[in-house]
């Protein structure tokens, strides 16, 4: 099963986040930012998002997030090995 480009960390059309390789640590400290309403360019989506998530389920996200390659980083170069 082919998996969609904005589960792998990548933006699904220009303007959407590219999340791949984000570091933990920031996606952590943006995740807060919405539940706690600091932040504000993303009432319908990502603040409603934010604000089911506990620590550990943020935690896992940042994880998950902060090693994912680009389609880019993986791909093999072609010619000699």
């Amino acid at each position: 099963m082919q998996q969609l480009p904005w589960a792998r960390g990548f933006g699904r059309a220009a303007g959407d986040p590219i999340t791949g390789r984000t570091n933990s640590q920031y996606i952590v400290f943006t995740l807060d930012m919405w539940q706690r309403g600091f932040r504000k360019n993303s009432p319908e989506a990502m603040a409603v998002i934010a604000k089911k998530l506990d620590i550990q389920e943020i935690a896992a996200v940042a994880a998950y997030y902060q090693q994912v390659q680009s389609p880019l980083q993986v791909a093999k170069p072609q010619g000699k090995n």
